[in-house]
Order: structure tokens, then sequence, then C-alpha cells
């Protein structure tokens, strides 16, 4: 699915058999069990990471997001640098 993608729905069907729709961010964990456990395969060598991970500069985000998309990339980490960092903050928080 595409990020900006819509999905059509039978409200009527939801609503007659209580259909609960729901989105999920990593996975359905408790990140306080689950991320110490990552730490753990990582520190054993079991999980990859070197593998998976590609990391792209916050000016490339678009870049990120469609080579997550195609499916070129496991998981895009933006990348942040101080004066993208301060940039960002004084455009949210004027003084």
């Amino acid at each position: 699915m595409r990020i900006g993608s819509t999905a059509e729905i039978d409200i009527m069907t939801v609503m007659g058999k209580g259909i609960t729709i729901r989105g999920v961010i990593e996975g359905d964990v408790t990140p306080a069990e689950f991320i110490p456990y990552l730490v753990d395969l990582y520190r054993q060598g079991r999980l990859p990471l070197e593998k998976i991970i590609v990391e792209y500069p916050f000016e490339a985000i678009e870049e990120a997001a469609q080579a997550a998309l195609s499916g070129a990339v496991i998981k895009p980490v933006v990348t942040f640098n101080r004066s993208t960092v301060m940039l960002t903050t004084l455009r949210l928080y004027p003084t």
C-alpha cells in the first residue's frame, strides 16, 4: 500500500458485525520487553542490522520512503545533522 492510499469500507458491515479497524506501529509488542530482546539478538550476532538498515539524510526523506515502498530497502533510517535539527526547531518555535 502506498502512502496516502485510501480504502473504501462498508460502514454498515463494520458496525453491524462490531468490526474494529486499527493501525499498528512496531507490530503489536510491548517496547519495554521487545527492544531488550532485539538488543540481545544483535549482541549475539543474530540480528544483522548492517544488512537491514540503510541510512538516508533528512534531505532524502522522499527517496527513503520510495525505497521502502518499492521493497528496495527493508528499514530506511532518516538521520538528522545538527543544522537540520536547529533549522527545524527554529521553524517550529520561532523566537
